[in-house]
C-alpha cells in the first residue's frame, strides 16, 4: 500500500505547526514582559487554560463528523479571541493596580 500526502495535507501542517510556534512565542514573550508577581501569575493561569481549551478542541475537529466538527470549529474560533481580551484586558488592570501599589509604597 503506497501511502501519498497531499500538497494540501503538507501545507495545513505547516501552517498549523507556524501558528502553534508563533503562539507559543506570543506566550512566552507575554509573560517574560509582565511587571509584577501578579500579572505573572495571572497569565501563567490564563494561558496555561486556553492552552488546554485550545488542545483539547483542536483534535475534536478531527474526530467529531461532519456538519458537528464545523461547529465545533466555530466555537473554538470564538473562544480563542475572548479568552486572549479577556485575559490582556485583566492583565492591564493588574498592571495598573501593581504599579499604583508600588507607587504607594515608594512615598
Amino acid at each position: 500500500m503506497h501511502v501519498t500526502l497531499k500538497t494540501e495535507v503538507l501545507v495545513g501542517i505547516v501552517v498549523a505547526l507556524v501558528a502553534l510556534v508563533g503562539s507559543a512565542l506570543g506566550t512566552w514573550s507575554a509573560v517574560i514582559n509582565t511587571e509584577g508577581p501578579r500579572e505573572r501569575r495571572y497569565l501563567i493561569l490564563g494561558y496555561v487554560s486556553m492552552w488546554i481549551v485550545t488542545l483539547v478542541l483542536l483534535p475534536l475537529i478531527f474526530i467529531i463528523p461532519r456538519p458537528w466538527n464545523y461547529i465545533e470549529l466555530g466555537v473554538l474560533c470564538m473562544i480563542i479571541p475572548v479568552m486572549t481580551y479577556r485575559i490582556t484586558l485583566r492583565s492591564l488592570l493588574l498592571r495598573t493596580v501593581e504599579s499604583r501599589d508600588r507607587q504607594v509604597d515608594g512615598l
